[in-house]
């Protein structure tokens, strides 16, 4: 997956990530804050759907070149046997 969607998480800094070892209580845990729980869902649910779009995209684009390379290869195969004779 290469998009992803973590807008509720408020980034650790390297201190926190090292504290975090100790915190059994998660009392570090911190969240991003918005205006109300509205605003929140939409703002996820929109950064959500563009890790889809990103993954897809991403899944297209590699399809697109593996089918342009077997077409390259075949017409490759195609003109060293036509070559040959």
């Amino acid at each position: 997956m290469s998009g992803q969607s973590d807008f509720l998480f408020a980034p650790p800094s390297i201190l926190e990530g090292v504290g975090r070892i100790l915190d059994f209580g998660g009392f570090l845990t911190e969240y991003n804050r918005s205006l109300d729980e509205e605003m929140a869902d939409k703002i996820a649910i929109a950064m959500d759907w563009q890790a889809v779009y990103s993954d897809l995209w991403t899944a297209y684009n590699n399809y697109v070149r593996s089918v342009t390379e077997q077409l390259e290869q075949e017409l490759a195969a195609a003109g060293a046997g036509a070559l040959s004779r």
